[in-house]
């Protein structure tokens, strides 16, 4: 998706890791858990997990929410 650059301009993405930024994007381009997991060659469980993170750190709840997220920062 176009809006997966504009991640980083987010202040709430500072905080993130490489690898919750990295699922984030994967994510935002309409990925499932398992197919991230997949990619990466991790649990989805971990998917899970630092999705759950990702949330908390930018106070959402989900994906839909992310999205909005990031096209706000356009």
């Amino acid at each position: 998706m176009h809006g997966s650059s504009n991640l980083n301009k987010n202040t709430g993405r500072k905080n993130l890791t490489y690898r919750e930024k990295e699922i984030s994007k994967l994510r935002i381009q309409g990925y499932t858990r398992k197919e991230i997991a997949d990619i990466l060659n991790i649990s989805h469980f971990t998917v899970k997990k630092h999705l759950e993170n990702i949330y908390k750190k930018l106070g959402i709840a989900s994906v839909v929410e992310l999205i909005k997220l990031v096209y706000r920062e356009k």
